[in-house]
């Protein structure tokens, strides 16, 4: 069984053969498959490829509304479909010398980052060996042999190959010191070719070291959830998370990760259905009065939230937002009792905004 090609761990190499497929022109007009292929690389590069799953490229990397169901849109996976193809494209033509290549594994939305070897394995890129004189081969010229050559190989035990061209009277001026000038002018000629070759090497390894070194020392291109948006100011009062292990997150609600957020996560999936909703439980106050809730919140358009505290009178919000990467907030009064108080966030019947976090004050 032929071994499996080494995945690779370096950072640097992943970026440069991410930029080479990017810019390469397979992909140059595919504006959806660059989208998904820079998406799950820049994920994977963020140690957060366990986290990528057919809802979360829909939304982030193909523009997928918010309440995009995979079940009834197949998109994700007719995409990641073309993307193998398109990848299998580029690394038979334009980037078949490519030493990294990336490949995206059937039922699988993690990329991997594998080092092969050129046809004829890594022995193809090594020069071949200068030729060496044997003590046998010397005393033969001394004698005025005949010997063979790296141009003039043997035909048989005792014949000489004649080289294209040559008559007689080369044949017998072909004494011992015509060949040792035409063996060492060889010789040099293979040396020189070494070290020729050493040279370009040299150069490009010289090349990729201060590629590399550029690359580490830019700033990474960003992407939808890596993205870090400016520090979030600071608000007076009591901050709760909604996304607090201590919460309660009702079937299809769950916590998302979003770098722009408060605790670098949001509440997403309320709302559609009364069994979809969040509870913030251990809300404490010491007196039992009127509190302003402040609510920060996410939503691309208009949605419609409610919110109840305790078992007291619901509270209807409609909420509007520029996008699901803008935190909006908005106040309302809430009686709270001394002690532990829950708020619940549903809409029974349309989706909710998702829920960043509130402050009691």
């Amino acid at each position: 069984m032929a071994a499996m090609p080494p995945v690779l761990t370096s950072a640097t190499e992943k970026r440069e053969a991410l930029e080479e497929v990017l810019q390469s022109a397979a992909f140059f007009r595919a504006e959806q498959l660059r989208n998904f292929l820079r998406y799950i690389c820049e994920m994977e590069l963020a140690g957060r490829g366990g986290e990528l799953c057919e809802a979360l490229i829909g939304v982030e990397a193909l523009g997928r509304p918010a309440d995009y169901t995979p079940a009834e849109d197949a998109s994700v996976r007719r995409r990641a479909s073309d993307l193998r193809e398109k990848l299998q494209e580029v690394y038979a033509t334009e980037l078949a010398g490519a030493p990294v290549r990336i490949e995206l594994p059937k039922g699988k939305y993690i990329p991997r980052f594998v080092r092969v070897e050129p046809e004829g394995g890594a022995d193809a890129l090594r020069m071949p060996p200068a030729p060496k004189v044997s003590s046998a081969e010397i005393g033969a010229e001394q004698s005025h042999e005949p010997v063979g050559t790296a141009l003039s190989p043997l035909a048989g035990n005792n014949a000489i190959a004649t080289p294209l061209g040559s008559g007689p009277m080369e044949a017998a001026c072909y004494g011992s010191s015509a060949a040792w000038r035409r063996r060492l002018t060889i010789f040099w000629l293979l040396v020189g070719w070494v070290l020729g070759a050493l040279t370009v090497a040299a150069g490009f390894t010289l090349a990729l070291w201060l590629r590399s070194s550029r690359t580490n020392t830019a700033s990474p291109r960003p992407v939808a959830p890596v993205r870090i948006s400016p520090p979030i100011a600071a608000e007076p009062g009591t901050s709760y998370e909604a996304e607090a292990p201590g919460n309660t997150f009702r079937q299809a609600v769950r916590s998302w990760p979003c770098d722009w957020c408060s605790g670098g996560a949001r509440v997403r999936y309320i709302g559609k259905s009364p069994r979809n909703y969040l509870v913030m439980n251990n809300i404490n106050v010491a007196r039992t009065d009127n509190y302003e809730m402040v609510v920060f919140y996410l939503v691309d358009g208009t949605r419609t939230l409610f919110i109840r505290v305790n078992d007291g009178p619901v509270t209807k919000l409609l909420l509007s937002g520029k996008g699901w990467r803008d935190v909006a907030k908005v106040s309302t009064t809430v009686l709270l009792t001394a002690g532990s108080n829950n708020v619940k966030f549903y809409n029974d019947t349309g989706y909710a905004p998702d829920i960043d976090r509130i402050v009691i004050r």
